[in-house]
């Protein structure tokens, strides 16, 4: 395929990273805009955030925040649960409203597939075994869990695009991890490979890099791109918003997690 297809996901309520990330990949023109989840949680602006991916992405998939808000936050820490019951509170509709943008980014997010394939492309939240819930991360390389890493790329035909760790990078089909870094920020996939692929995070990166990431294909090369954004500004709403995950405040300008 040699069309450009750009990859977005773990938003996160972040409008400003939210907003440049779009704003840079439109300058792109590609040919489809695919998110792998997680629009909602933590921050502070989760309204604006699912109509910005509503209005942009041609696909999307959910995630377990978006999970936890339609059916219940279980297995979140206390700050997510916290952002994940207020987001609730906030997008879900009053009993009744059939009608409105209440209504229609409820349904939106009731509609979310696990999973969405373009021709041999394979887009999840999680993994490619469980497209929710399960992490796939550099460690699983590192501990040689040949297992678990088998059991995803049986359910790759060529490369499957995920989420959910925050943190950038591939893991190739001879189970190595690559991170991309500056100066190799492009991968090319060669005939017959199989890779797996993390777009980062757009809202809250984990790597301790706190520029927004996201990915983009075409021509059998994976480009990894981060992108400076305001996010003082967003830290600031968090902390004026006592329902917000106030961990994602300190961990914006630093890039990693602080629980």
């Amino acid at each position: 395929m040699s069309e450009l297809i750009a990859v977005i996901g773990d938003i996160h309520a972040n409008s400003e990273a939210l907003a440049v990330t779009l704003e840079r990949i439109l300058e792109m023109d590609p040919a489809s805009i695919v998110c792998v989840g997680d629009i909602v949680g933590y921050g502070p602006e989760p309204e604006w955030c699912v109509d910005a991916v509503r209005s942009a992405c041609d696909h999307v998939v959910c995630g377990n925040h978006e999970i936890g808000l339609l059916y219940g936050a279980n297995n979140f820490s206390e700050g997510a649960t916290r952002s994940i019951n207020a987001h609730r509170q906030r997008l879900m509709p009053a009993p009744g409203e059939c009608e409105g943008e209440g209504s229609e980014r409820w349904s939106f997010l009731k509609q979310l597939p696990a999973r969405h394939h373009i021709d041999d492309l394979l887009f999840v939240h999680g993994s490619p075994a469980n497209p929710v819930y399960e992490y796939l991360r550099e460690k699983d390389v590192k501990l040689k869990a040949y297992k678990k890493l088998a059991q995803n790329f049986d359910s790759v035909a060529r490369i499957a695009f995920h989420g959910h760790t925050h943190v950038p990078g591939i893991i190739t089909g001879d189970y190595r991890f690559l991170s991309p870094h500056a100066g190799q920020e492009t991968f090319a996939v060669g005939p017959g490979k199989k890779v797996i692929v993390n777009c980062g995070s757009v809202g809250a990166p984990r790597d301790g890099d706190p520029r927004a990431s996201f990915v983009t294909f075409g021509d059998g090369r994976i480009t990894f791109h981060r992108l400076r954004y305001q996010w003082e500004m967003t830290a600031e709403k968090i902390r004026r918003d006592s329902s917000c995950d106030q961990s994602m405040a300190a961990m914006l300008s630093a890039g990693v997690y602080i629980h």
